[in-house]
Parts: C-alpha cells; structure tokens; sequence
C-alpha cells in the first residue's frame, strides 16, 4: 500500500472512531475554521475551506493528519480537492487533487493553520442540488506511523449546493423547452447544475390565423433553434423572433401568385394573368373570365393584374373577374346558323323526292288507263 492511499485509511479509520463515545480529542483541537454556506452545483470554481488545528503533546517526529471527508458517500470518502496552504509547515506526501494533507511535526504542541480548494472542477461530475454534509478531521500519528486514536478531532460542517439560474426568454405565446421538459408560455427562469444543459424554441410560433412569429436567432448569434448551452453562472438566453403577416388571396377563378407569410415590414408582389380560361361546358367552347380589379374590404386596390403591398398587417386580396363569352355565342350561333341549313336542305331534298315520286307514279297511272276500257269494249 503507497504512502497517500495509507493516509486516507488512516483518516477514514479516525472518522469512524469518532463516533464512539470515548474517542474524544486529546491531543488535537480545531480551534478555527471557516466555510461558505452556499456554493453554486456543478461549478467550476472551488471553494475554500480555512481551518486552524492546535496540537498538545505531540511525540517527536509525530505527524498530522488532517482532511475533509464526505459524509453523504458510502463508504465515506476524501473528498476531490487541494490544500493550497500550511502553515507553520508545508504537507508532504499530499495525494493529488485529494481534500488530503499530512504534516511532519518539530514540536510537540502547536497550532497549524490550514486552507483547502474543494470541489469545482476537481469534483468532476456535478452534484445534485441541497446539502453537502462534510467533515473536517484531525488525527495524530506517532513516529512509526501508528493511530493515535484519541487524539482525534473533527467538525462536521454542511455546504448548501445551490442551482444556478438559466432563464430563456421567448415571446408570451412561445414554450421553450429545456432539457427535454417544456415549460410554461413566455419567458421562464430554472435552477439547474452547472454543466451541459439543452434548450430549444420552436421554429414558428401562430398567434392567429393572419399572425405568426418565425424563431430568426438567438441573442448571443447562435441561430440554431435547438442548442446546448453549457452554464457555468447565472445565464440568460434570449430567443430573438420576427413577425410574419400573410397575405391570401381569394376569387372565383384564377391562379393568382403571391400568397404567402412575409416579415412585417417587407413588401409582397402578387398577380394573377390577364384572362383565365372559364370552367365547365362554355370553357370547353372558349369562354373566358377576363380580369377587373383586386379588392380588399370591398375597396379598389388597383385595376392592374399584378400589384404589391406593404405587409404591416395581414391582408386578404379578392379579385374581380368578367365572364367573356362572346367566343361560345358565336360558335354556338354559327352551329346552329350550320345545323340549320343542313336541315333545309335535308327538308328541301326530302320535298323534292317527294314530288318526283308523285309525278311518277301519276305516269304510270296513265299508262295504264287505255288497256282497262279496251277490256270493258270487248
């Protein structure tokens, strides 16, 4: 077993002595010690934990061992830290990035003072939010590295892990979502760990069926509406949107182009053709819708086929058309002015072989007249 792993077994051993009733501190005290009361979870930055230890009656060449344990952890461990100050005397045999320090003694009785970075970036994965109950422990060893177990000491001290503040900002009619759990409409403020946290808006947001907010990019450039933001403060995120108006377009006939959502603001260009072909049988025959006007409201926009508007509200366009029929009327006249004819005709020849057929059967009646009044003679 190396020197820094038998260091931590050496204070483990002396924090669970000191839950029995007759280990109580005899030859060390800590007789000062100061530490925050709220740090941020998850954050990078350690805090600082100062603490004075006096020691009475301490055997030559006696060490000190002295170290801030974690209670919550089973089994309770060192936490991740550094010493970065002892005095009179500097540590020796430190563990890296171990709450950890053991101190060669030069007198028998004395007060060391020390100052401790715990947690932060040493801490590795954030803890959960509420509080970090630790212990600072003290414990004498004597020359050939033995426990002496009633010179233990300790002060258990607890640090709230408070959250950090993530607000997302979006319009009253949005919901963003972070982390995966949407939030209330409107801008929302969150505790959250320090770390990696995911926050999303939507891409178009409907006010009403004319009105919309499209998600243009976020207050810091990221024009990712779905990102993953690593908070190591209180942070604020702004989603910045654009109003959008639409612009439709109604009528009887025609395919008018143009309608669409635009930016407030922006200018809308629609138009239809000049003539559009009629539906049904009289379409069939050429009839034709002919152009006249758009109009919103009942009001004349402009007699033109195509126009533009300024989209600083939403707006609903109807154009006009006029039936055009004289193509129909005139094919429907010439086929009648045709069908007719040929049925005079038709008529006309029907008459005449008529007649022939009157005058041909009056010749033969004729014809044979004569031969019946010879037979009557005879």
């Amino acid at each position: 077993m190396n020197s820094s792993k038998l260091l931590i077994v050496v204070l483990l051993v002396t924090s669970f002595l000191l839950f029995f009733p007759r280990a109580q501190a005899q030859t060390t005290k800590i007789v000062y010690m100061r530490n925050p009361i709220h740090v941020p979870a998850g954050g990078n930055e350690p805090f600082t934990v100062q603490a004075a230890v006096s020691f009475q009656d301490a055997r030559p060449n006696s060490s000190l061992i002295v170290g801030i344990l974690d209670i919550d952890s089973q089994p309770q461990r060192v936490v991740p830290g550094i010493v970065t100050a002892a005095s009179p005397d500097q540590c020796i045999n430190q563990p890296a990035l171990v709450a950890l320090c053991t101190i060669r003694l030069h007198s028998s009785s004395g007060t060391e003072n020390l100052e401790f970075k715990v947690g932060g970036i040493l801490g590795g994965q954030p803890r959960k939010l509420g509080i970090w109950n630790l212990n600072f422990t003290a414990v004498l060893l004597d020359s050939n590295s033995v426990l002496i177990a009633k010179s233990a000491s300790s002060a258990p001290f607890g640090v709230e892990l408070s959250p950090l503040s993530l607000t997302v900002e979006v319009p009253t009619q949005a919901k963003s979502t972070i982390d995966g759990a949407e939030q209330r409409q409107g801008a929302v403020t969150i505790g959250v760990v320090a770390g990696s946290h995911n926050i999303s808006v939507p891409l178009i947001v409907y006010v009403d069926t004319g009105k919309r907010l499209r998600f243009d990019r976020w207050s810091d450039g990221s024009t990712q509406p779905n990102r993953t933001v690593n908070v190591r403060s209180d942070s604020r995120f702004e989603a910045v949107y654009a109003t959008q108006y639409r612009l439709t377009l109604t009528g009887e006939q025609g395919t008018g182009t143009g309608q669409d959502w635009y930016d407030a603001g922006s200018t809308a260009r629609f138009s239809v053709p000049q003539v559009e072909p009629d539906s049904g049988f009289l379409g069939s025959l050429g009839g034709k819708q002919a152009f006249q006007g758009w109009y919103e409201n009942g009001k004349l926009l402009t007699n033109s086929s195509s126009g533009s508007i300024i989209m600083n509200e939403a707006h609903t366009l109807t154009v006009l058309w006029k039936p055009d029929y004289s193509l129909p009327i005139t094919v429907i006249t010439t086929t009648v002015i045709v069908v007719t004819l040929i049925l005079a005709l038709v008529i006309r020849k029907s008459a005449h072989r008529g007649r022939a057929s009157a005058r041909v059967q009056a010749t033969r009646s004729q014809r044979t007249k004569p031969s019946i009044r010879r037979r009557r003679h005879q």
